[in-house]
C-alpha cells in the first residue's frame, strides 16, 4: 500500500477518505440518477407544503446570494438558454396557454394579492356593489380582458373596478382631475361648463 507520512508519524493514503467518498457518491448519483430523481419528486409531492415553506424561508434569509447566483448562472449559460428557448418556443407557448386556461382563477387570485393586496372575494364584493358594471361607463361587457382594478397610484388604495377602456383612459390622463375636466369641457364645446 502506497502512502505518505504526514509529519506526525501517521501514514495517509494518497487519496483521502473524503475524496474517495466524494468520488463514490458522484459515481453513484450518475448511475442512479433517474431513481434518485423519482424519489425526490415523490418526496416533494408528498411534503409539498413543508418543502415550499423551507424553500421560501431559505430564499428570504439568503435573498441577495440567491439573486447573485441566478444572475451568474444566466450570464454563464446565456447562449445555451437562448438556443433551448428558441428550439422549444412553440412547446412552451402551448403549455403556458393550456396552464392559463385551466388555472385562470388561481392566476387571477395570485395577481390580485400580489399587485393590490386583495383577495378574489374582495374583488367580487366590489364588483357586486357596483352592480356588476364598470364604475365609469356602466358597461358589463368586459370583452376579452377581465375587469380591471383601478387604484390610486400614490396611496395604493383600490378605488373600484373598471372596464379596460376606462382604466386605460384614466391612465392616459395620469389620474389628473384637471385634465379629465378639460377633456370633458372640450367634448361639450365652448359654451359648456363642467364642474
Amino acid at each position: 500500500m502506497s502512502g505518505v507520512w504526514d509529519g506526525h508519524g501517521v501514514m495517509k493514503n494518497q487519496q483521502s477518505d473524503k475524496e474517495k467518498k466524494r468520488a463514490y457518491d458522484k459515481e453513484y448519483r450518475a448511475k442512479h440518477r433517474d431513481e434518485l430523481n423519482a424519489r425526490k419528486r415523490a418526496y416533494d409531492a408528498e411534503h409539498r407544503d413543508e418543502v415550499n415553506a423551507k424553500q421560501r424561508e431559505y430564499y428570504s434569509a439568503n435573498r441577495d446570494e440567491m439573486r447573485a447566483r441566478g444572475r451568474f448562472y444566466h450570464a454563464k449559460h446565456r447562449e445555451k438558454r437562448l438556443a433551448y428557448n428558441a428550439e422549444h418556443r412553440e412547446e412552451h407557448s402551448a403549455w403556458n396557454k393550456a396552464y392559463r386556461a385551466t388555472h385562470r382563477d388561481e392566476i387571477r387570485a395570485k395577481k390580485l394579492e400580489r399587485e393590490y393586496g386583495m383577495t378574489l372575494q374582495e374583488f367580487d364584493s366590489i364588483l357586486v356593489k357596483q352592480g356588476g358594471c364598470c364604475a365609469i361607463c356602466g358597461t358589463s361587457e368586459w370583452g376579452v380582458k377581465n375587469p380591471c382594478v383601478d387604484h390610486d397610484h400614490n396611496a395604493g388604495e383600490v378605488r373600484g373596478i373598471l372596464c379596460d377602456k376606462c382604466n386605460r383612459g384614466l391612465g392616459q390622463f395620469n389620474d389628473s382631475l384637471d385634465t379629465i375636466l378639460g377633456a370633458a369641457t372640450y367634448l361639450c364645446g365652448k359654451d359648456c361648463v363642467v364642474q
